[in-house]
């Protein structure tokens, strides 16, 4: 009997704000609409839908930020595993980055590294690497970068070289290696 009393007393004050915005419009007055009350049902089923709002945009805002967190950590790791620059490559670095747009910098990076591996390759072409050399790598993947090692296998302008402490051979082109004239293989230098 209380819901339909509620019920009730919420059209009759709908009613009676419709009548109070009429009569201000017929007087040239600002209307400023009332909200019907709510029951108290109304007002518990608005509530939870408000906290159930509530908790799906913290946990969106969660579940972002902890993917932001793990796509960053990937790109600082990359980023550390990256050679070190003298100081003139890193004011041209520091030149480009600042002062091209990312379709430019994406551009001079993708005409860099073709120059890079066309060059590779003429050199490659001119080195005389044979099978069981020792080499020092100087080039390609920075992680093998001043590791000795010695050639299982030399193609044309690629070769195979088995370094100390690597499960598998290091696949390099032969003008990133260099022959080392002591034949003893260290692993790395430092």
């Amino acid at each position: 009997m209380s819901d339909s009393f509620d019920a009730n007393i919420s059209k009759i004050d709908a009613v009676i704000a419709a009548a109070r915005g009429r009569k201000a419009e017929r007087e040239g007055e600002v209307v400023v609409e009332s909200k019907p009350k709510l029951s108290a049902e109304e007002r518990s089923l608005r509530k939870q839908k408000i906290n159930q709002e509530r908790e799906l945009r913290k946990q969106v805002k969660v579940e972002k930020k902890q993917n932001k967190a793990i796509h960053m950590s990937k790109v600082e790791k990359a980023a550390a595993r990256l050679p070190k620059l003298n100081s003139m490559a890193e004011t041209a670095y520091t030149d480009i980055i600042t002062n091209f747009s990312a379709a430019q910098v994406t551009a001079i990076a993708l005409h860099l590294q073709h120059y890079n591996r066309l060059k590779s390759t003429e050199l490659a072409l001119q080195s005389r690497i044979e099978t069981g050399m020792t080499v020092k790598i100087s080039g390609g993947d920075p992680r093998f970068i001043g590791c000795t090692g010695t050639v299982t296998e030399a193609r044309r302008i690629r070769c195979f070289v088995n370094v100390p402490g690597t499960k598998k051979p290091v696949y390099c082109f032969t003008s990133d290696v260099s022959p080392v004239t002591d034949h003893v293989a260290t692993g790395t230098d430092g």
